[in-house]
């Protein structure tokens, strides 16, 4: 694996590519959000070196062939991040990301983004099964995974707190068969 390998990903209104230094200020004004906090590792509130240290960490494990968690990228910022994680080269699987900036949630880019992580992880990287796992309350990220096709397949009970209140995990997956054999290819 080389050293600097860069994915591009392109979608009708958004492009998915590898973080870059000049993307941190992007980064702290979209995630600095106590909802993203709730529901993902990003911390809060999110600070210049919690930018650097994401930049960094998604590049080296891009270089790895460990994730490809990529900056959602519309009108020349990023506006979010989507990808594969737990990419298990084995068993051929891994689990789908995404988070969206508030000020763009509810307007289709992550279904757009997932659409495209998708593409790249049956088509590109021919994995199996992709699986997401979603905290029980966040209903619009549920929607977006049962709406490209996602079963649920088991539950993770009291997996984390929040706001004082101990919650399941969902997970769902996607075969590359129910994936491929759906009407609901890229960008649809």
């Amino acid at each position: 694996m080389s050293k600097s390998r860069k994915i591009k990903l392109e979608g009708k209104r958004i492009i998915l590519r590898g973080l870059r230094r000049e993307d941190a200020s992007d980064l702290v004004a979209i995630a600095n959000d106590s909802e993203i906090a709730k529901y993902t590792p990003i911390p809060f509130p999110f600070l210049p070196e919690h930018a650097k240290k994401l930049i960094d960490g998604t590049r080296a494990s891009i270089n790895n062939d460990k994730a490809y968690f990529l900056g959602i990228e519309f009108t020349e910022k990023i506006i979010g991040m989507a990808g594969l994680q737990r990419v298990d080269r084995t068993k051929r699987t891994a689990e789908a990301g995404y988070w969206i900036g508030k000020d763009y949630r509810n307007q289709g880019f992550a279904t757009e983004a997932l659409d495209l992580v998708l593409d790249f992880g049956f088509m590109t990287e021919n994995l199996q099964k992709i699986w997401g796992r979603v905290t029980e309350n966040n209903a619009p990220s549920i929607k977006i995974l049962e709406k490209r096709g996602f079963s649920l397949s088991g539950r993770v009970p009291s997996s984390r707190e929040i706001e004082g209140l101990s919650v399941d995990d969902r997970i769902y997956e996607l075969t590359s068969q129910q994936y491929l054999g759906s009407s609901q290819k890229l960008c649809s």
